[in-house]
């Protein structure tokens, strides 16, 4: 039988795997800022908060910058598309703001041997040519409540539009 110490790294490690793993900005036929395309970079945590049995060693195995990969495709404000962070997708909906602003949320559920469910929001990014900035918030919350959630506040680094 798996401890839930084990269970916690495993937790940990998985967030960490799939961690490891855009002048002006051009607009749609409706005058919206675009966001359509593919946009790669990186993450950078500037916080991390944990709840339950993740206390004291979620946030202490989780790199603090990863790889970041977003699949979108817009009609008129309303943006879908996919979150990537290493194997974990999130797929996500939003809209593009009046002041340009792309918003975002999703969830996904993952498996393993430390099931939960990674979501993602408070997502508020800009775009300037094709650079993406801005930030948003992952958190992963474990489907055994003892092993409690972890919460990543994140900004994003060098994320261009590749195609």
């Amino acid at each position: 039988m798996i401890s839930r110490n084990c269970l916690l790294v495993v937790g940990a490690i998985a967030f960490s795997l799939m961690a490891a793993a855009c002048g002006g900005s051009p607009t749609s036929p409706n005058g919206a800022v675009e966001f359509t395309g593919v946009w790669q970079g990186n993450w950078q945590r500037t916080s991390c908060d944990e709840t339950g049995g993740a206390v004291g060693n979620a946030c202490s195995q989780t790199p603090a910058s990863g790889a970041l990969r977003l699949t979108l495709t817009q009609t008129g404000t309303s943006v879908a598309g996919n979150v990537e962070f290493g194997t974990v997708v999130i797929p996500a909906t939003g809209s593009v703001n009046a002041s340009g602003a792309l918003s975002l949320t999703g969830q996904t559920h993952f498996g393993g041997q430390a099931p939960g469910t990674f979501s993602v929001s408070n997502w508020n990014t800009t775009r300037s040519g094709t650079t993406m900035n801005g930030g948003f918030t992952i958190r992963f919350v474990a489907d055994d409540p003892v092993l409690g959630s972890q919460t990543l506040a994140l900004t994003l680094q060098n994320v261009t539009r590749s195609s």
